[in-house]
Order: C-alpha cells, then structure tokens, then sequence
C-alpha cells in the first residue's frame, strides 16, 4: 500500500463545508443577539455585524474557521479509514498469527523453524534453548527480523540462529508484535496493553511455539529492548512472585512458566527502580500514599479518555508524517547514514492496520494504569505488600542469568542508565553480565547486527544452555 498517500477532500465537498459552516456561524449569531426575522429584514447583513465589537466578530470568525476546518478534517479522515486493512492483508509470506491467552488475543510473530537448523535433534526432541524477543515502543517485530536495508537474510533472528545451530544448539526462535504496534490484534480491554500483559505474551508464545515437540529441558530466555526490557523483566517477576496485582488470569498462567536466561538491551528501567522507598517509611504513611497515587492515576487516565479525540488527531498527524518518523529513528541511531528507507518505511508501514490509532491511544492509557478507579487504588495497596521488580531480578538466592546490553552513544536511554544498573547489580552479587557496544545507539541490534547476534548466541550457550 502507498505509504504517502494523502487524503485530498474534492472542491465541492470544500465548498459544502464552507457553507455549513456558515450557516453555523450564522445560527450562533442569530442566538447571540436574540434576532427575529423582522430584525433581519430590516437591517442588512454587514450592519448586523456591527452590532458586535472587535472582540465578538473575532470570534465569530474564529468560530467559523474552526467549524469549517473540522468539517474538512472529518471528511478527510474518512477517507482515510477507509484505506485501513485488516492486519493479515499486509502479513508478510513468513508471518503468522497466533491466539494465546484466556481471550484468545491474535498475535502476530515470526519464528525460526526448528526442522531448518542443522542441530535439531532427530524424533522432534525439545530444543536446548527457546528465546523471544520483545521489542520497543512504536516499533514492531520489524526490529528483529530485518536488517536496515529491510532484507530479513541480514537480522537479528536469523543471525542468532545461525549462531547457534553452527556451535551445535538447537534454539527455538520468536519475534512478536507487542499489543498497540505491528499486526497484533488491538482489543478494547486495556489490560492486555499493559507492561505485566506483553511480558505474559513472550511466555505463552514460547509455550504455543514449543507445543509439537515438547518443553522438558528446553531453557527460557527472554530478549527486550527498550520499553520490551521492561515486560522481559516483569515476565521474570511474574515467573518467581506470581499475579496478586491485577487479578489477571492470563498473566497469571503466565505466572508458572520458568525464565532461564533475562537479555536488556538499552532497557527503559530506571536504577532508581533498584532501591526500595520504602523502608523506614510508617505502614499508614506507605497506606494513605498508595491511595493518593491510586487516585492521582485514575484521575490522570480520566483525563486521557476524555481528551482522546483530540490526542488521536495529534497521533494521526504525528505518524501519518514521514518526517516524524526519520527525525524519531534518526535520534535511535549513532549514524544517521543508518536511518534508511527501508527502515523508516518498515516502522511506519502498520499505519494501515485497521484500529492503528485507536490501539495505539489505548496502549498510552495503559501505561498510566490498565484499571478502574477501584482496581488501580486496590492494586496500589496489594503492592506494598509486593516485593520489589529489581529485589527480584537481583536476588542471587534464586538468581537468573542477565546479560545487559547497551550501545555508547545512546541518545534516548543514555548509557549512564544501564552502567548505574550494572554497578549497582554487582554490588549485590547478582549474575549480570554487562556489555557496551561502542559507536552505536539506542537500537545498536540494527546498527551492529552480526556483533550482537555474535554476543546474543555465545551468552546463551555460556550462561543459560551450558550450565
């Protein structure tokens, strides 16, 4: 589909707004100053006028711009929608989808068939490694089965694959699209946007890509980037403290899967993330500033709902502009030289997706919170009791391998995140692995693919398959 196209509204439907919003104007005239028809008649048009100051025909004029703008927009916009496809229209020939979860949400990922790797062992015997990968905000399996020139021989998946099936390890490969971006289905439920219900997804879409040959033995690993480092996180959480948040059954499930190996790369957490406010603080104290937050949060997705019409105007203007994508992944890359057609066209090309912008909003809310007023306020009282994500991650009783990855001249996560994240893991003792990639940025797997997928594979074996 043409990515540039540009809804153009035809010269009569122009003139058409144009009078309508006349006649409005000309209604809130008429109801501003009280006219008959007699006054009408006995005085011209213009000296109608000039019964109103400078001030109220400027907004009257302002008035009937607006109305006549609107109406144009709004014509527009049909004929925009009117473009959008279902997401397997536009699915790619390696594509698939997937219902997983209690409500059967559709997921769309790209997997690695384990019958094309060398080392899959014969009688369809579980493989020695299974890894999703979960990507950024805005992005999309895009990411991580594509290279910048947007050939998927060049990516990340098959690369690592490779990598693997040449030192003798089978591996179950899978790339999905988060809820909100891609081919994945957008629901209305805003809990299945949640950080907590993606980080669910990557566990159940290892279960249903594991199904035909079996799970015993096969290690877990979860690769995030960015804003997906933190659902590869919370995953792990999930995996060792349980659901008691949300009440969520198919995060829950999720709950059980065991994660063998955690992969961060240039994650959107925060080293404050990593220290427990806590403590020393009066359980009432902690109590009544768990609810002013719950509500704070209520109030803050309120808000959004209500503004929705206009942030989805914002949203359609921001993403139907291809500038606003090149300046976007422009500051996601060291090179600018990096930033190719094909990239920004592969970023951009699920704004045909029907429901892209309503998805899209939905995910936004959900980062304020995915709940009612009642849910959030309870949710945020059942947290106090809820060990820290980071007391988890780092806790070297039961500790899970990480390898935290991060690219030197990040411009949207400074590097200085992750080495504070680094230092204060090692203080604790947990089992991190740190690695900077020097001379890239935020998306470093798509600047340097084959070192990555090179370090990708040779910590997989190392740390998580070979132990």
């Amino acid at each position: 589909m043409d990515l540039d196209f540009r809804a153009t509204v035809p010269g009569w439907q122009v003139a058409g707004c144009l009078a309508a919003a006349a006649v409005g104007t000309g209604a809130v005239t008429w109801a501003w100053l009280g006219l008959s028809w007699a006054t009408v008649a006995s005085r011209p048009g213009p000296l109608i006028l000039g019964l109103f100051g400078p001030r109220e025909r400027f907004i009257l004029v302002a008035l009937g711009a607006l109305v006549f703008a609107a109406l144009v927009s709004a014509l527009a916009e049909v004929q925009e929608q009117a473009r959008l496809v279902p997401p397997r229209a536009i699915a790619a020939p390696d594509s698939r989808f997937a219902r997983l979860g209690q409500h059967g949400l559709e997921v769309h990922y790209k997997s690695i068939e384990l019958k094309t790797m060398k080392s899959f062992p014969p009688g369809h015997s579980p493989p020695a490694a299974a890894i999703a990968f979960m990507h950024g905000f805005g992005a999309s399996l895009f990411d991580w089965t594509r290279d910048l020139s947007g050939d998927p021989a060049g990516c990340v998946l098959i690369r690592t694959a490779t990598a693997l099936d040449d030192a003798g390890t089978s591996a179950l490969l899978m790339a999905y699209d988060s809820p909100g971006f891609g081919l994945t289905e957008r629901t209305s439920d805003l809990r299945d946007y949640s950080v907590e219900r993606n980080g669910a997804l990557a566990s159940e879409l290892l279960d249903f890509g594991l199904s035909d040959v079996g799970m015993a033995g096969t290690k877990r690993v979860l690769v995030g980037h960015s804003l997906g480092g933190l659902a590869a996180a919370q995953a792990l959480y999930e995996s060792r403290v349980g659901d008691a948040e949300e009440g969520d059954a198919d995060t829950a499930a999720a709950a059980t899967a065991e994660i063998d190996g955690l992969v961060l790369v240039s994650p959107a957490i925060l080293p404050g993330a990593f220290h427990d406010g806590r403590r020393n603080v009066p359980r009432l104290v902690q109590v009544l500033g768990a609810i002013i937050a719950g509500i704070l949060q209520s109030l803050a997705s309120l808000t959004l709902a209500a503004l929705a019409p206009l942030g989805l105007l914002l949203l359609r203007a921001l993403v139907r502009n291809k500038k606003f994508w090149q300046r976007g992944l422009a500051s996601a890359f060291a090179s600018p030289a990096s930033v190719t057609p094909a990239l920004v066209d592969g970023y951009r090309g699920a704004k045909v997706v029907k429901g892209w912008d309503v998805g899209m909003w939905r995910f936004v809310r959900s980062r304020v919170t995915p709940l009612g007023p009642l849910g959030t306020i309870m949710a945020a009282l059942q947290r106090l009791d809820r060990p820290r994500l980071m007391d988890v991650l780092l806790d070297r009783r039961r500790g899970v391998p990480i390898l935290l990855v991060h690219g030197t001249d990040d411009a949207i996560i400074p590097v200085s995140n992750s080495r504070a994240i680094a230092e204060i893991a090692h203080a604790a003792g947990a089992t991190l692995e740190y690695v900077e990639v020097p001379g890239t940025g935020h998306n470093l797997y798509l600047e340097q693919p084959e070192e990555f997928s090179r370090l990708l594979a040779s910590w997989v074996q190392r740390c998580v398959v070979n132990v």
